[in-house]
Formats: C-alpha cells, structure tokens, sequence
C-alpha cells in the first residue's frame, strides 16, 4: 500500500544498463558462512542467533532434542537467499529462506526472519519501480541501492555505512558545545564479589596506550590478575584473544590498583581489561553509564552454557571460545576506574560517519556531563534548503533484552534522549520533541526552511547518563 510513498533513491547505474560484476541469482546459507562470518557483497539481514539445531527426525529421534553451537559475532545474510531458484518473480522470506539445516537452525528465529522481510519488502518495490524481477536487482546494479534504503531505515548491516549521496549532513560543519572524554567511570556503585571473572568492553584506539586504576577489596591477603584482550576478528565483542596478563599483590581491606600494560589494542577497535575470578576480591562499580560502553562477565548461563564456554567436539567446524555477555540491569553495572590518558570516542564527526550504531567504535557523538544545555550544530558557507532531518538514538544496543516474555525492571531505556530541539540560524525553534523513546525520529517540515545552520539543542537523559546520539540525515 505504502509503496508509492517509499523514497528509494538511485545510487547505481541506469537501471537496464548491465556492467561487468556478476551475481549467482541464488545462495544457500551454509554452516561455514554462520561460524566464519563470510560477508556478501549483497548482504541484506543479519542474524546472531545460536546454531540451534534440533534433529531432523523430530520428537521420534533418539539424538538430544536440541544442541546450541555460537559463533564469535553476527553474521550476514545474502539477498541471494531471498529469491527463488527456479520462479522468476518469487521471493522467500521469514523461515523458508535458502538455508542448509544447520545454519536454517540460527536464521529461523523471529528477529533475523523479521529483518529478511524487510529486505524483501523494499527489494519488491524496487522491483516495481524498475520494472524488474528479483535476480534483476543483482544484474542492474541495484543492491547498493537496497542496502542503502534498508540502512536508512535501521536495518544496520553489519558493516556497511550510509552511502550518504543527497545528505546536507555530508559537506556540513559539526561543531559541539561538548564532548565527553572517559578519564573516570566514577567509584559510585556497587561492590560485585569476583565470583566470576569480570570484564569493561572499551573502544581503543590503534597502538595507544593506557592506564586504568581499579577499586578493589580484599578479605585477605591475596592476588589480582588482570588481562588485556581483544577479539580476533576486529568487529566482533569476544574477547578470545589475551595481548598481556599481569598479576599484582593486594593487601587486606580497600585499595587502588593501577594497572600499566605494554601490550596496546593492534587497531581501532573494541579491547577488554578483564579481571579474573577470585573469591577472595571484591571491585567497585560504577552508577554512570555510556552509550557504546559496557561491562561483561563470564559467569554459567543457562540458555547458552553451563560453564561460560563453548567446547565442542573437534571436526565439526565449531570454534572454542569463552562467553562474555552483559547482565541485566538494574545489575551489570560498570567497572568503575580511572583511565590515563582519557579515552576519546565521542566526537561529533561520528555524526555523519554512516553508522547508527556501534561497529568498531561507538560511532556516537555524546556530551559532557557536566554541559548543562548540550547542543551541536551543522553549518554550511552557504544557505540550504532543508525539509527533513532524520535523527538516530541511542535505545539500548548493549542491553541483553532477549524477550519482553522474561521482563525488565525499567520503563524507559536510560541512553534515549527524551527532549530536543531544533532550529535554524536565527534560532527560530523549528522542531521541539519531548517523550521520546524511538530509536529513528524523521522529522518532515511543513515547508522546507531556508537555511545556513541546523542547531540541535539535547537533554540528558540522566544525571549520570550523558546525552548522545549517533547519526544525522538532513535533505
């Protein structure tokens, strides 16, 4: 119905016109592309669900009625896997999309089924539009075109920016009146007993080094052992690979631990201080949270493991590695520390980056906490012509919300900036939204302003939860 009023903007060649790349017009999803996270020149979806597989026989099989192998992160999802084989104008979508029984076991479940229908959803009308049948959309060039359309909308594949062609955000000036630098995640929480090793996911950036200086408490006499580590694979948050390990005495009762590492993150990336398990410790957490940031922990869970690590057998394509998840709030607080120097992932370029989400960095712009009336603000040399602006928020890419079946303690989500305001370059308030609590506000004006700068007034959502957000489109 809606099809008509969907944009998709044309970012390839003239639809008809063949150039050299060729697609398959078909894929199926195999294990191999699920454990090793291939990418696709046409990836679409995504998914992250474990390889649950159940066996083939049903009830009547004597094999265990379900066994869950992970990979180390989220893996694409092909267009490819969404068009038919054999019918030219047929699409698949939700379960029955061209999957081999073990990787149908990840891509079946509701969120990744629901992304593939989003995809083939605007595929069909770019099929529409264009004349076109689906494997057509490989042929023309068109699955940039898709991919962009999807991202817009916040399908976030992984990986992929914004290729940001008509975006007045694109060759704008970004200042702001602030932006917070991570020197300390203040000593104001909890004590957590270190009956789990305990980890603080932070973005690094490449061969920078750090000091970070932790609380602990000690019944007794005893040993911290604090690891550095990254993941493997630069995109992902599984921390299977340990740069340096360092052990360091503590003393009965309350002390600060600094900790001075040679080893430095290897690239822009996500790293881990990790702190192993010891009975006999207890760390200081912190109330202030960051969008982008977040502890981990590696304790028993049982949806996913009895002992917080996958063994598998060997020779059946499954890595070995540890499970490091976040924990749900109101727990899972951070590791409160100092950090020397400053950490310093929120400027505002991160605003017309291409990401709305974080991917290798926090790919977010976020104040000062102590900015009482943030703001930041795009300006041009010359006056635009602005009728859409388009904000991405923060709602909550770190939290483990795996249903709303299990229940949460929490009516708002603490990173969401609730009340904004923009204007134009006289300060005129053109917009002033107050309640929010979408991840996606596109704002369409009336009539489209005259203008040389958008200025976007934020509040923060909490005393102790700065203001971010992570992208801006203006048209």
């Amino acid at each position: 119905e809606d099809a008509e009023n969907l944009t998709l903007e044309w970012v390839g060649t003239i639809p008809g016109k063949r150039e050299s790349r060729r697609f398959e017009g078909h894929y199926m999803l195999r294990q191999q592309d699920v454990v090793e996270q291939k990418e696709f020149e046409d990836a679409v979806a995504f998914g992250g669900w474990a390889l649950d597989l159940h066996p083939a026989d049903g009830i009547y099989s004597e094999l265990p009625s379900c066994v869950q192998w992970h990979s180390k992160g989220v893996y694409q999802i092909p267009y490819r896997c969404y068009v038919s084989k054999d019918v030219d104008n047929l699409f698949f979508a939700g379960r029955i999309i061209s999957a081999t029984h073990v990787a149908f076991g990840s891509t079946r479940v509701m969120a990744t089924s629901a992304h593939g229908g989003q995809a083939v959803g605007m595929a069909a009308v770019l099929c529409t539009k264009y004349s076109l049948q689906p494997k057509q959309i490989l042929e023309n060039n068109l699955i940039r075109c898709l991919q962009e359309s999807l991202n817009v909308t916040g399908q976030s594949i992984p990986g992929l920016s914004f290729n940001r062609k008509n975006d007045l955000s694109n060759s704008a000036t970004i200042t702001a009146s602030s932006t917070i630098a991570i020197n300390e995640i203040p000593f104001d929480g909890e004590w957590i007993p270190l009956n789990e090793s305990s980890g603080q996911l932070l973005p690094f950036q490449k061969n920078k080094n750090h000091q970070f200086t932790v609380l602990v408490k000690a019944d007794k006499k005893t040993m911290l052992v604090t690891e550095l580590r990254v993941s493997g694979k630069n995109a992902n948050y599984t921390p299977d690979v340990t740069l340096e390990r360092m052990e360091l005495n503590v003393e009965p009762g309350e002390h600060y631990i600094t900790i001075n590492f040679e080893k430095t993150v290897p690239g822009n990336q996500y790293g881990f201080l990790v702190i192993l398990k010891n009975k006999d410790l207890f760390l200081k957490c912190s109330t202030h949270r960051y969008t982008g940031i977040t502890s981990v922990f590696n304790g028993k869970n049982k949806a996913v493991s009895n002992e917080g690590k996958q063994s598998p057998p060997p020779g059946i394509g499954i890595d070995t590695f540890e499970f490091w998840c976040p924990r749900r709030r109101p727990g899972g607080q951070n590791i409160a520390m100092k950090i020397v120097p400053a950490l310093e992932p929120y400027n505002a370029g991160n605003l017309s980056n291409g990401f709305t989400r974080p991917y290798l960095g926090t790919n977010a712009w976020a104040a000062d906490l102590r900015d009482i009336h943030p703001q930041f603000i795009l300006k041009w040399k010359e006056k635009k012509q602005v009728q859409t602006i388009t904000l991405f928020f923060d709602t909550d890419y770190d939290h483990p919300l795996e249903s709303s079946l299990w229940g949460h303690k929490e009516d708002i989500i603490p990173f969401c900036i609730r009340e904004y305001k923009i204007l134009d370059d006289t300060d005129k308030v053109i917009y002033h939204a107050n309640n929010n609590h979408q991840t996606i506000n596109k704002i369409v004006l009336d009539h489209a302003i005259t203008t040389s700068a958008i200025k976007i007034q934020c509040r923060h959502p909490a005393e102790n939860v700065p203001a971010a957000l992570f992208e801006v489109i203006i048209e």
